[in-house]
């Protein structure tokens, strides 16, 4: 395990203002294996950090967890450097979606007979590489702003099954 990712499940802990010890106890696990954890000795399994994630109100560290520790998340999530504040992150959204509009046609013409040609790859891939940067702004906002989205987010516990 990184021990990068352990920074960041402390960073969440003090964030969520709690000891190891509270979060522990949380947490349901003996405060020498959250120790480990937060050291980067012991690495968390998707359940313990999708627990984490709900006791510290903290969505962006499922997302260092997958961009960290699981080969899948780092091959398909977009990258994001730093979240910016909510106003940025919706404005960066804003245009990313106004750069992919822009582009729905296009990708229709290509995609309506539900194949590509080789002649029609060049033009399908800087559409695909847009929505790709929806998809991390998009992604980026949700992080930017969770207490807000709180109410109308499903249970972590649900959205992992």
């Amino acid at each position: 395990m990184s021990k990068r990712f352990g920074l960041e499940i402390k960073k969440a802990r003090k964030s969520a203002g709690m000891t190891q010890e509270r979060a522990a106890e949380e947490l349901a696990v003996s405060v020498r294996t959250y120790a480990k954890y937060e050291s980067g000795e012991i690495l968390p399994g998707d359940d313990m950090v999708a627990a984490m994630m709900q006791v510290f109100d903290d969505p962006c560290l499922g997302y260092a967890y997958l961009q960290s520790e699981s080969a899948v998340g780092r091959a398909i999530l977009p990258k994001i450097r730093t979240l910016p504040g909510v106003a940025a992150g919706a404005m960066q959204y804003h245009l990313a979606l106004a750069d992919a509009n822009d582009d729905c046609i296009r990708l229709e013409r290509i995609c309506c007979d539900d194949k590509i040609t080789a002649s029609e790859e060049p033009a399908l891939s800087p559409i695909i590489e847009k929505i790709f940067d929806l998809a991390g702004k998009g992604l980026t906002l949700y992080l930017t702003c969770p207490k807000r989205a709180k109410k109308n987010r499903p249970a972590l516990t649900e959205r992992f099954k």
